[in-house]
């Protein structure tokens, strides 16, 4: 017998639905776990559609920057009242899967938001550092915005970046030679 044949035991009714609304059955509210190694996935989060580069390794550089474009306020909202509904301690990743974060002009403005909106979502930006070299914006900025962690791909001199990583205050170190006892993301 196959398991698509409608005569198998799969696909035979259990009887008729339940009599009375609302057809649901109720369970006991998720409890909320701080973050770490049974946190839910990752929800990805793409405040700029287009990058300011042409890797060769990434799609993005498949989009004309005529098709460029930013997330809207309201989008940027929508997600994140739905991802704090849904898994309020999720880690959000704005990254550069098909556009540079940072090249939304808007994004210092957006993070307080996100933040605002769930408060207990780890928000991390991957970004290219292209923004960060001209002055545009700045790892401060991004931090005090609402950011809780900068990957910088560092596209550049590393000496640079590092100056700028001084200069926010914050405390860094490279992702391959973090020092003992550094805390993960």
């Amino acid at each position: 017998m196959k398991l698509s044949d409608p005569t198998s035991d799969l696909f035979r009714d259990s009887g008729p639905p339940p009599s009375s609304p609302p057809f649901v059955l109720t369970r006991p509210p998720k409890r909320v776990k701080p973050l770490g190694s049974t946190s839910p996935l990752v929800w990805s989060i793409e405040p700029a559609f287009g990058c300011n580069l042409r890797c060769a390794h990434c799609c993005a550089d498949l989009i004309p920057k005529s098709d460029n474009a930013f997330m809207a306020e309201e989008t940027w909202r929508s997600a994140f009242a739905i991802l704090n509904a849904v898994s309020p301690t999720v880690r959000v990743d704005l990254c550069g899967f098909v556009g540079e974060p940072t090249l939304n002009p808007e994004l210092t403005r957006l993070l307080p938001i996100a933040r605002e909106l769930a408060p207990q979502t780890q928000i991390q930006i991957t970004t290219n550092g292209t923004k960060l070299l001209t002055g545009m914006v700045s790892m401060k900025g991004l931090l005090d915005a609402g950011a809780n962690v900068l990957y910088v791909d560092q596209y550049g001199d590393h000496r640079r970046f590092e100056r700028l990583a001084e200069k926010s205050g914050y405390p860094f170190y490279q992702y391959y030679s973090a020092p003992e006892n550094a805390p993960t993301p």
